[in-house]
């Protein structure tokens, strides 16, 4: 209710709610204002507007608002936004998988050069946990590069329960080192991420698990899932996703801290952790 006081957290990234708005009121204008600019456009709309009581239909070509927007009145507005449409996840094609898995199979490249072709690819594109070891096959057991590449393809793994089955196909040294650099991180749920999350943007792990949470966020569409968001001590306002200021490229320091909310319901098959 910006009538009693909450002007000062109206953002127009996230200004979903209902208003009661005093025009004469030169802050609350202001938001009014604000609000009449975000309804001329796709996905905003007003919804059970009135003016002094008196319900009409907003229409700011027609009205000439925010113009003719009247000095003095109380306006009420519901506003919201219209929610786009789920982009649904998937992994990596066969054929695709095979292409890639033979491009960084090349006999001329290092394992390095083979880590940063990886890198390049995953950074678009989904796995499985079944698809993960083609991708190491050319990859030297037990080194740097294969621990780095195994933690990169994380960062791309849709079913993360499966995890296991992924541990299985390496060496039990490789799969004890990748549990260590992982950590609690390791029961990341990509399809259903809805937890509080601190992140040291300056560390690998965390940066992948930020990543994945702004994968996340836009396969949910625009739906207000990152919430409470603060980053080196700034708070930021978001309406789905990462910060719009941050233009897809996520920080590479300080720390993010951030409640997700998914909207998509769990698997009714998933099962608490046991003791």
């Amino acid at each position: 209710n910006v009538s009693a006081g909450g002007v000062a957290e109206f953002h127009p990234r996230a200004a979903q709610g209902k208003y009661t708005l005093a025009l004469a009121d030169p802050l609350q204008r202001t938001v009014a204002m604000q609000l009449i600019e975000l309804g001329r456009r796709k996905p905003a709309t007003w919804l059970d507007e009135s003016l002094d009581g008196q319900p009409f239909q907003f229409n700011a070509s027609k009205m000439n608002w925010p113009e003719k927007l009247p000095r003095t009145g109380t306006l009420f507005v519901n506003f919201v936004r219209i929610l786009g449409k789920p982009k649904e996840l998937q992994a990596l094609d066969p054929e695709d998988l095979r292409n890639l898995a033979r491009q960084l199979q090349g006999k001329r490249l290092s394992d390095g050069e083979r880590l940063d072709l990886a890198r390049t690819f995953l950074s678009s594109v989904h796995l499985t946990c079944q698809q993960v070891p083609e991708i190491l096959v050319g990859i030297t057991p037990n080194t740097d590069e294969k621990i780095n590449a195994v933690i990169e393809c994380f960062g791309s793994i849709l079913d993360t329960e499966n995890l296991e089955t992924l541990f299985q196909r390496l060496l039990p040294t490789e799969a004890r080192r990748v549990e260590k650099e992982l950590g609690a991180m390791r029961w990341f749920q990509t399809l259903h991420p809805t937890g509080h999350y601190e992140l040291d943007l300056a560390l690998k792990v965390d940066r992948i698990i930020a990543r994945k949470l702004v994968d996340a966020a836009y396969s949910e569409g625009a739906r207000m899932t990152w919430r409470n968001v603060t980053h080196g001590g700034k708070r930021w306002h978001t309406l789905a996703g990462a910060p719009l200021e941050w233009k897809g490229q996520l920080p590479s320091h300080g720390v993010l801290s951030l409640d997700y909310v998914c909207f998509d319901p769990p698997d009714p098959d998933l099962q608490l952790l046991t003791a």
